[in-house]
């Protein structure tokens, strides 16, 4: 501590100078004023009530202090108090001050303001003020009210000013009668206080007698008491007004009213021998004597005699007590007892003090707290702080709790003062904490932090804010609130809101609890305005006390207003108050109250159109946000304009809607339109609890719209809400014209949905789509009249499960009637693009998977006639070959299994599209399938084998396929490189011919060992004419393994590795039979490539055969968005041995053990033309197929997605129930490979 206070002197203060001035006045030096009996009779003639009084407005001067280290200081208004010695005591005590009497004086001290009119107007800096003048004049009232007592001499008298007139004859034995009387006063009786008093003599001159009989009249004073004597002219005024004294005794005048009020509603009569000040009628000579006499008591008596006191009881008492003999002395005192020092009094308690220790006024204690006392009264903090704590030793030792409170609290202004504001917040803990329980004198831990908090108030907020927070723990109800209301106002000034906000309420509680409603509205009423939106709770209980206090205080419209804001989402208080507040209040019964939240809500539709003299029902949905039940009576919808529409309830007016808490109740309403125009329904008005009327907002505001008579379509039709994928159903449709006029034309269309249905990754967008055609001999009528119906047959196709139907009709189509449909769809079959394949000379392969019903259909190409009928069972595959030499033989739609209208099914204008037009029990459909366009001219390079010697001349084909119905011309360069030259010519002309094929001789020598692509020598251009444009064609490539034979000559094939077999395309339609799978990945170059492979069921032991592996799917092709997960290929099947298996990839095959030069360049299985393939079906003959072995089975590769399940458990609801049949294909699984097995079939459910 004493390194803390080396750098500090009584100049280094911290605090903020008001806030010093106001402790220090105080805790000014106190000056008793005696008399003699000739001075009251001049004073007031002069219109003076007491010379303390007249003296008060000039009890300050500016003096030159030194502190206990030599240096000097000046202060610039040191204050001193003045009273008359037989007023000494206070008219009540603060300690008989009762809590009931203080919540009166608050209620009555100053003007009660509301928080929300006290800073209106004002800026937003201005808003984090909070002034409290009610509580200025309540602190200074409370703090004039503590009397002289044993453990502090502030209010000790240091001097005594003995008056007397020049209208006594012998003013010198009136002053010695005087001092006599002084000293027999009976507050020096007690021992605590000491008699021995500096003396201070003033004669007043009343201008009866001369100037010259004045002076001597001093002189013969000063004679007989020494120099401390001086004048002071009270001469009556002049005619002259100049010389009038101004009035500076006003605010003075003021604050002893209203303190004398106060006084009087505490004690309950008025203070007794209490003079009332007056108009005080003096000259200036009087003003300037007055502040010479206080200029030269503090500078020459009080001052000096301080400095005097402080050095001496410093050097002689507090000295000692600090080195380690007094620490040793304290220690002995401690565990041995009192030392019988001759301070008589030490350790004697006084019978009159009641307070227990009482310390004779001579006693080394009694003069560390005088010590201590005067160096902080002249503002020597560091020694005064260094005398407390040596004081508070010693008191603790002798266990004088008064005597330790009060050196704990001069300790912590002393730290606050310096600017140690966590050394100052401890001690006034140890100070409250002492007084409260130790002392019993809680009216003393109040002054304490009445006296700190506004020294840390200005750089410290938040510790102020602790320091009333800390008091309002340990006091009574008002003390307590005003310490809260304080504490928020600290908070306010540092800018911490939210906190504020708390201690606002808390003190509001608090004012409650006091009966004060006036300062509890206040404090409420300021936490609204800082309240944040999502603090629910604490703005209920904002409003409900508000609401309580407004009632008490007779504010009904208040109390109502306060009260009706508890009416909001998630409110769970119980609104009986309300109620109750409500009866009470007769003049609000009619008026409606507003409310700002959505209480109930209300669900309704956003825009309305009707016509004149037409009635519109429509549904409004109220939702009860609060958690306690709600009566709606009387609900009605207010319109801006009533003239056009009238909106009633069809329950009528006085029906009443009870909703359940967070529930929801439907009433109906009917709008009629009255005239033409636009009204908004904004607001809903009802009766609370058939009580309070209220009006609400509406979340979306109605807007109705009343037009001239006009039709109104209403159609109606049975739609199912299960279908299959392109199905096509029949439906009856009814169209009937509610309105008041004819709806003119017509008109239909359909939109399509959102969500695919059969084909879902197909590039056409057209074949995902609800179709609608009317019958043959139907159509949609020109004209409906008001009030008719008509009936129309439609057939419907269910290529989409979501779609619009749209009616126009009206003038120009304006009006239209629009149908949402959303059904559930069943897909029977799986048919992608991936599952079709173009073959080098026009031929189409078609595979469709029955998914988990048996159907029976029909193919259908242009160009090409239908299928025989294939029946499918479930999950069973069937693959259709469409070969370009079949003839037209008629309209394919001829042969459809339904008699839906020809406009449904669009005649297809090439093979881009293909039909599958199936049967499934009363059920018909026709799916369409998109397939890519084949390219119009195809190039296939041809090699005589896939191995072939170095340096050795090789003879590759060229093949050259139009399948346009047009001539193409052909341009052909090659090019030679380090691994192949080019023997014949550079560059080729040909004309290949519609639908032709011509072929191109490419001789060439490999010089390079290694794999080499012969295809890449070619460079082929085509165009329709020989002038262009011309369009690069893209040949396949043609892979060819060149070994090194030792300089040509030798056995080449030696040393050429095993390539894979040659699958070649697949067969006709004619020589397709049984179950085929097919797998297929396409490129955005419609060159689409696929793997049939054709079983048949033959008797005897299959032989083995290799597993064709079957390429992935496209990423271009997304899966089908279906429920049902699609149905896997059955690669597991046997095949013939002898029987071709087509297998076509875009990349080479890869080989088994790959390696770093083969990984680029993978030989490609040749491709036979179409010819081979028939003349091979029609003359080697058919063998037995051989079961596959294991090794081979484990090798193939698995369907993607998981094995197929039961179809009765995956299906959702069909329109009729279908059972499935029994499938014709058994499998058993292997439980070692978790692998499927086929058994053999008994019939592959084809013809």
């Amino acid at each position: 501590m004493d390194a803390f206070l080396s750098d500090r002197s009584p100049r280094d203060v911290r605090a903020s100078p008001a806030a010093t001035h106001w402790v220090h006045s105080v805790l000014a030096p106190k000056v008793a004023i005696i008399t003699t009996p000739d001075v009251r009779p001049l004073l007031a003639e002069r219109g003076i009530s007491s010379l303390s009084h007249f003296l008060a407005p000039f009890a300050a001067a500016p003096v030159h202090c030194r502190d206990a280290f030599g240096n000097m200081y000046s202060v610039p208004d040191f204050p001193i108090r003045l009273v008359e010695i037989n007023l000494m005591d206070p008219p009540v005590s603060a300690a008989d001050v009762s809590d009931r009497a203080l919540a009166e004086v608050v209620a009555n001290v100053g003007e009660v303001q509301q928080g929300g009119e006290s800073t209106t107007g004002s800026s937003d800096e201005d808003t984090d003020r909070y002034p409290t003048p009610w509580f200025d004049r309540y602190r200074k009232w409370f703090l004039s009210l503590f009397p002289a007592t044993e453990h502090d001499c502030f209010e000790h008298p240091i001097a005594i000013l003995y008056v007397v007139s020049t209208r006594c004859p012998e003013p010198v034995a009136a002053l010695a009668r005087l001092t006599n009387l002084a000293s027999s006063l009976p507050v020096f009786e007690q021992g605590w206080m000491d008699p021995n008093l500096q003396r201070y003599h003033v004669l007043l001159h009343d201008g009866d007698v001369d100037d010259y009989a004045c002076t001597g009249m001093l002189d013969a004073m000063k004679r007989a008491f020494g120099l401390y004597c001086a004048a002071l002219p009270l001469r009556p005024l002049s005619n002259d007004t100049s010389a009038v004294a101004p009035d500076v005794w006003a605010p003075l005048r003021a604050e002893h009213e209203w303190m004398t009020s106060i006084t009087t509603t505490v004690t309950g009569s008025a203070p007794d021998a209490r003079p009332t000040p007056s108009l005080v009628q003096v000259d200036m000579a009087a003003i300037a004597g007055a502040r010479a006499l206080m200029s030269s008591l503090l500078n020459h008596l009080l001052v000096p005699y301080m400095q005097r006191s402080t050095a001496l009881w410093n050097e002689t008492v507090a000295a000692p007590r600090r080195g380690i003999t007094g620490r040793l002395f304290s220690a002995s005192r401690k565990y041995f007892g009192r030392s019988a020092s001759p301070a008589a009094g030490t350790g004697n308690t006084s019978p009159t003090s009641g307070h227990g220790i009482a310390y004779a006024h001579s006693a080394h204690e009694a003069l560390l707290r005088k010590l201590g006392d005067y160096a902080f009264m002249l503002r020597d903090y560091r020694l005064a702080l260094q005398t407390y704590q040596t004081a508070a030793r010693a008191y603790t030792t002798d266990r004088a709790w008064r005597y330790l409170a009060g050196a704990h609290e001069m300790m912590a202004l002393c730290h606050a003062l310096l600017g140690a504001a966590k050394d100052a917040d401890a001690n006034h803990e140890l100070a409250v904490s002492t007084y409260a329980t130790r002392a019993r004198a809680p009216h003393y831990a109040a002054r304490a932090t009445l006296l700190l908090a506004p020294l840390l108030a200005d750089d410290d907020p938040a510790g102020a804010a602790g320091v009333y927070v800390r008091q309002a723990t340990l006091d009574s109800d008002v003390r307590s609130a005003l310490a809260l209301e304080q504490a928020a106002a600290m908070f306010l000034h540092r800018g911490m809101r939210r906190k504020a906000l708390i201690y606002l309420v808390l003190a509001g509680n608090r004012y409650t609890k006091a009966q004060l409603r006036a300062h509890s509205i206040r404090c409420y009423s300021v936490a609204q305005r800082y309240l944040p939106a999502r603090w629910t709770w604490m703005s209920d209980h904002v409003h409900l006390a508000l609401g309580r206090q407004y009632y008490h205080v007779a504010q009904l419209d208040a109390a109502v207003s306060e009260m009706m804001r508890l009416v909001h989402p998630g409110q769970s208080l119980v609104l009986e108050e309300l109620m109750y507040l409500y009866s009470q209040h007769s003049h609000a019964q009619a008026v409606v109250q507003e409310l700002d939240q959505i209480v109930p809500d209300v669900l309704v539709p956003d825009t309305i159109t009707l016509c004149v003299h037409e009635s519109s029902t429509w549904q409004a949905t109220f939702v009860n946000p609060m958690q306690i039940p709600m009566s709606i009576c009387a609900p009605a919808f207010l319109a801006d304009d009533t003239s056009v529409v009238a909106v009633t309830h069809d329950g009528g007016a006085a029906a009443a809607l009870e909703c359940d808490p967070l529930a929801d109740i439907t009433a109906k309403f009917t709008l009629t339109g009255l005239a033409v125009g636009t009204s908004t329904i904004a607001s809903l008005t009802y009766r609370l609890h058939d009580m309070i009327p209220i009006r609400v907002p509406l979340r979306h505001p109605i807007t109705v719209t009343v037009t001239a008579p006009r039709p109104k379509l209403d159609v109606t039709l049975d739609l199912p809400s299960v279908v299959f994928a392109s199905q096509i159903q029949r439906v009856d449709i009814v169209l009937h014209n509610a309105g008041m006029v004819a709806t003119g034309p017509i008109a239909f269309n359909v939109d399509r949905g959102a969500v695919p249905g059969l084909l879902p990754d197909s590039d056409d967008l057209d074949a995902a789509r609800v179709r609608v055609c009317l019958d043959d001999d139907a159509a949609w009528p020109t004209s409906l009249d008001a009030g008719a119906t008509a009936h129309v047959v439609a057939w419907i196709q269910w290529d989409a499960a979501v779609a619009t139907f749209t009616w126009r009709y009206g003038t120009n189509g304006s009006m239209t009637y629009q149908l949402p449909v959303h059904v559930t769809m069943v897909p029977l079959l799986a048919v992608t693009t991936a599952r079709t394949q173009w073959f080098a000379h026009g031929a189409l392969a078609i595979a469709v998977d029955a998914l988990h019903q048996a159907l029976a259909g029909t193919f259908h190409a242009p160009d090409a006639a239908p299928s025989e009928t294939y029946v499918l069972a479930p999950r069973q595959t069937v693959t259709h070959v469409f070969l370009p030499q079949s003839s037209d033989n008629g309209d394919w739609r001829a042969t459809m299994p339904v008699a839906c209208p020809a406009s449904l099914l669009d005649a297809p204008c090439d093979w881009s599209t293909v039909y599958f037009a199936w049967t499934l029990n009363s059920w018909t459909g026709v799916a369409r399938i998109t397939v890519p366009r084949p390219p119009a001219l195809a190039a296939e390079l041809a090699l005589p084998d896939a191995a072939h010697a170095r340096y050795t001349p090789l003879d590759a084909v060229l093949t050259l396929v139009n399948s346009t119905t047009r001539a193409l011309s052909v341009q052909i360069e090659f090019k030679s490189d380090a691994a192949l030259i080019v023997t014949g010519r550079v560059r080729v002309s040909v004309a290949v011919p519609a639908k032709g094929v011509e072929t191109v001789h490419v001789p060439c020598v490999p010089l390079a060992p290694g794999v080499i692509d012969v295809a890449a020598c070619a460079h082929i251009a085509v165009a329709e004419g020989e002038n262009g444009p011309w369009a690069d064609v893209a040949v396949e490539p043609a892979y060819v393994h060149v070994v090194d034979d030792g300089g040509g000559f030798g056995d080449a094939d030696a040393h050429v590795p095993p390539m894979p077999r040659p699958v070649p395309p697949p067969p006709p339609m004619g020589e397709v039979d049984g179950s085929a799978d097919v797998a297929v990945s396409a490129e955005t170059t419609n060159k689409v490539v696929s793997a049939v492979a054709v079983a048949e069921e033959r008797s005897g032991e299959p032989g083995p055969a290799p597993a064709v592996p079957e390429p992935e799917p496209p990423a271009a092709d997304p899966e089908p968005e279906s429920t049902d997960a699609p149905e896997p290929t059955h690669n597991d099947e046997p095949t013939h041995e002898g029987e071709p298996v087509p297998a076509v990839s875009e990349e080479p095959a890869q080989p088994q053990e790959p390696n770093e030069s083969s990984t680029e360049h993978d030989p490609e299985p040749p491709k036979e033309p179409l010819s081979e393939l028939r003349r091979e079906h029609g003359s080697e003959p058919q063998q037995e197929p051989e079961p596959e072995s294991q090794q081979e089975v484990d090798a193939a590769p698995q369907p993607n997605g998981p094995e197929p399940t039961d179809p009765a458990r995956d299906m959702p609801p069909l329109p009729a129930p279908i059972p499935p049949p029994r499938s014709t294909t058994e499998s058993a699984v292997n439980s070692a490979d978790n692998k499927v097995e086929p058994k053999p079939e008994t019939a592959n459910g084809a013809p």
